[in-house]
């Protein structure tokens, strides 16, 4: 069974980091030997038991462990090439074989990021790093392929574990909620802009909306807020757990301007909420053509709709409910996560 290291310095917990914890979590039930590696003590709290971890201050002292512990390689966590690309480099240094567990490949320029040329040129250059590659969707691999032709790619799509509840949130003032990193291709401040407008000028003047999550555009928010003059109608909650999140709304919005794999989506599935997404790369492929929305004013008319026809709404979430569990499976995650692991030993 394989001995290996999970790299995960991060420090902010998001979906991609929670699926890490899982693969560390199921690993150990699969009788392979993962450790954590970490440097923040908000992870630590979703280390699942069982799972050996050591927290990691100094180089000195990663290079120690490294060196005791003897691992067939190690998992390095990334939301796109460009994030802890600092533990690629340093488990090649150690020359320990390196795995890159990325859930999103693109081109910066695709979204409009800043600097996106220069970054991509270095994006090229790190995507040589890894000696293989796990990643979840198709498309990812074409991609990776084409970017790095020979190298090993695996595809472990993340899993759906639907709980069949629906219903469960009346008896209160509807309320939108948003969930995620506030970070900038997340797209909060198009939500925000959709709840004024919805607000304003919809049907749903009294409507509420809930925002949890933590980072670096939180103030940004808050602001935008308060120009609004919204801030008895938005909340911030900080971080929260996800289950804890989803019963207090009744509609997720998730305006992304992309995702690798949208967790959130399928958690709110999953605890009978319906979901509005942008129609963009990650999204789309999940949610039927009318929980879709291109613009502000799609995105209002598409809230409306399911709100003034919750019990259609909810009825179409259990049967997403249904195909969603046939799709993403935890069995078939961890079979496929046995094989990745036993191929990279």
């Amino acid at each position: 069974m394989a001995r290996f290291i999970i790299y995960c310095p991060a420090g902010l917990i998001g979906g991609h980091e929670l699926m890490t914890m899982k693969i560390a979590e199921t690993a150990v039930e699969l009788g392979h030997h993962p450790t954590v590696l970490y440097r923040n003590d908000k992870l630590a709290k979703h280390i699942p038991r069982g799972v050996e971890a050591e927290k990691i201050s100094s180089y000195p002292k990663l290079k120690e462990t490294v060196r005791k512990s003897d691992p067939a390689f190690a998992i390095v966590p990334q939301g796109h090439i460009l994030l802890n690309m600092k533990g690629l480099l340093i488990f090649k240094r150690l020359g320990v074989k390196t795995v890159s567990y990325i859930p999103t490949v693109y081109s910066f320029c695709v979204f409009g990021e800043r600097f996106c040329n220069l970054k991509d040129r270095i994006a090229r250059l790190v995507y040589r790093l890894p000696d293989a590659f796990i990643t979840i969707t198709d498309l990812n691999r074409e991609n990776l392929e084409k970017i790095v032709p020979g190298k090993r790619v695996f595809i472990l799509n993340n899993f759906f574990n639907a709980e069949g509840r629906t219903g469960h949130h009346a008896g209160r003032q509807q309320r939108i909620g948003m969930l995620g990193r506030l970070v900038r291709h997340k797209g909060f401040d198009d939500g925000i802009r959709i709840f004024r407008d919805l607000t304003e000028n919809g049907n749903f003047k009294d409507l509420e909306l809930l925002i949890g999550g933590e980072g670096e555009d939180r103030i940004l928010l808050e602001n935008m807020a308060t120009k609004y003059d919204m801030g008895n109608k938005v909340t911030f909650r900080g971080w929260v757990r996800n289950s804890d999140f989803y019963p207090e709304v009744d509609l997720l919005l998730l305006p992304s301007h992309f995702e690798g794999f949208p967790l959130v989506l399928l958690e709110a599935i999953s605890s009978g909420i319906p979901v509005i997404g942008r129609n963009t790369v990650g999204i789309s492929g999940f949610l039927p053509d009318e929980w879709l929305f291109k613009n502000i004013k799609d995105a209002r008319e598409n809230i409306e709709s399911v709100l003034n026809q919750y019990q259609a709404a909810l009825q179409k979430v259990g049967e997403l409910q249904k195909e969603f569990r046939a799709r993403y499976s935890f069995s078939s995650f961890k079979r496929k996560l046995d094989f990745i692991l036993g191929a990279l030993e």
